[in-house]
């Protein structure tokens, strides 16, 4: 498993708290080569939204030479079940007729081309759709209309999940926050490698016109294809592993003298927050006597 959190907030390190190890972590200004590229320059944005905090802002086509994009390395995944997931904020209307938000190919070319990615719908029109594309660039996946469609300056969680038999596409926004759109395209998906870079914010056929401009946080690769309970655990920031963030009482610590700002769900004071629910919470159905003795 991949997993950028994207907590660091300062620096060029991106750590891959994921299982596959630090051997994963990525360097920003680095291109798919492993080699400086200047404009190739992700910015550290701290989001208002409490549970975002620390996120990576990427300016699509607006450099000269370059995108912004992370370059995840090769995987080696070979397999037709895999789960990819991120929260996105788009800042502005995309300007490709795809943009790659998690997107594998090699050398450029259609070859071993496999993500997610949003942009066209019905006649290479920008609207806003969430797409993905797999079995070597086929038509049938790139083309599947999925009548899902990603608000800008606003935060959505996204996911594709893949199974042999079909592809999950999910999403959900703060219009509804209870409500996980979901679109399923039924076809036979072959295995991919995932054998050279994949692009965190890109997509590298195209020129430039197929980089994400926006807000990213939170990315995961997954080498199996989650369930929909996972889904939506993870699109109510809870991880899969069903262990969550922080406990309860360490919550209720934060609390307490605003003991951790840098924290991106730390209290702000005056607000009626989950900290302060978790206060509550620790001490539930607890017998209490007041005043206390």
């Amino acid at each position: 498993m991949i997993e950028y959190r994207f907590e660091e907030g300062t620096g060029t390190t991106v750590a891959n708290t994921g299982t596959f190890g630090s051997g994963y972590d990525l360097t920003i200004g680095l291109n798919n080569k492993g080699n400086p590229e200047p404009n190739n320059d992700p910015c550290w944005v701290n989001d208002t939204d409490p549970c975002r905090g620390w996120t990576l802002w990427f300016d699509g086509a607006n450099d000269v030479n370059c995108s912004d994009y992370l370059a995840i390395p090769a995987m080696n995944l070979n397999s037709n079940t895999v789960s990819m997931t991120a929260w996105i904020k788009p800042s502005r209307p995309q300007t490709g007729s795809f943009t790659g938000l998690l997107h594998h190919s090699v050398g450029g070319g259609d070859t071993g081309v496999a993500g997610m990615s949003y942009g066209s719908g019905a006649n290479w029109v920008y609207d806003g759709s969430f797409a993905y594309v797999w079995n070597e660039n086929d038509q049938k996946t790139w083309g599947f209309e999925s009548d899902i469609f990603i608000p800008e300056q606003e935060w959505s969680f996204v996911a594709l999940v893949i199974e042999p038999d079909k592809a999950i596409l999910y999403q959900k926004d703060l219009t509804d926050p209870n409500l996980l759109n979901a679109a399923t395209n039924t076809l036979a998906h072959l295995t991919e490698e995932f054998d050279d870079v994949t692009f965190i914010a890109g997509d590298s056929r195209g020129g430039l016109d197929r980089f994400f401009a926006g807000q990213m946080d939170d990315v995961r690769i997954y080498d199996y294809s989650l369930t929909p309970d996972d889904v939506n655990d993870l699109s109510n920031n809870i991880p899969v592993s069903g262990i969550v963030y922080k406990t309860v009482a360490s919550l209720a610590d934060l609390c307490v003298g605003n003991k951790n700002p840098t924290d991106p769900c730390a209290p702000v004071d005056d607000q009626i927050d989950l900290c302060d629910y978790s206060k509550f919470a620790d001490e539930w159905l607890e017998t209490k006597l007041w005043p206390e003795p």
